[in-house]
């Protein structure tokens, strides 16, 4: 059975570190399994050929689930804090 080929991840070429996106997946008769990984150089996309035997997943670094970051407010709230009286010195 053929390794599986997620098309759109990253993959690297274990034989020449060519490193690139899954953008099509050629399967032979004869049970040649081949993929085409596309990178950008130099504002043109360049496309290679490569055995799937030859690939390994890229693992991307896993991004937070909410990327709003939240920044406390400099406004006055009216919170606890609010009501407590100055106290005097006498």
């Amino acid at each position: 059975m053929a390794k599986k080929i997620i098309l759109g991840k990253k993959y690297v070429d274990d034989l020449h570190g060519y490193e690139g996106i899954a953008y099509a997946h050629i399967m032979y008769l004869t049970g040649c399994d081949r993929v085409i990984l596309q990178k950008l150089v130099k504002d043109e996309v360049k496309e290679q050929v490569f055995d799937i035997t030859q690939l390994t997943l890229v693992k991307e670094k896993a991004e937070p689930k909410h990327k709003k970051v939240i920044t406390p407010s400099k406004k006055k709230t009216g919170g606890p804090n609010s009501i407590i009286p100055e106290k005097s010195i006498g």
